[in-house]
């Protein structure tokens, strides 16, 4: 769907936090409030999905940093 909205050379940027890298009280607080049926069910990613999830949809990562120690993640592709 992402590909369909920008125009051709066009810029995504993502931030994200990559909340399966490691257990923190955002993930089960999420997963909590799902249950109680308050957010929809969250896919978590680790970093290196989201990657490969990125390069498989035929996007080029151009730049990926580390924004907080969540961890979250900015990605330019």
């Amino acid at each position: 769907r992402i590909h369909s909205l920008l125009k051709p050379k066009g810029v995504f940027i993502l931030s994200t936090a990559c909340l399966k890298e490691k257990k923190n009280g955002v993930r089960i607080m999420m997963w909590i409030l799902h249950k109680m049926k308050i957010i929809p069910k969250t896919t978590f990613y680790k970093k290196s999905e989201l990657e490969k999830l990125l390069i498989n949809n035929n996007f080029e990562i151009i730049q990926l940093a580390l924004i907080s120690n969540v961890p979250e993640y900015l990605i330019v592709s």
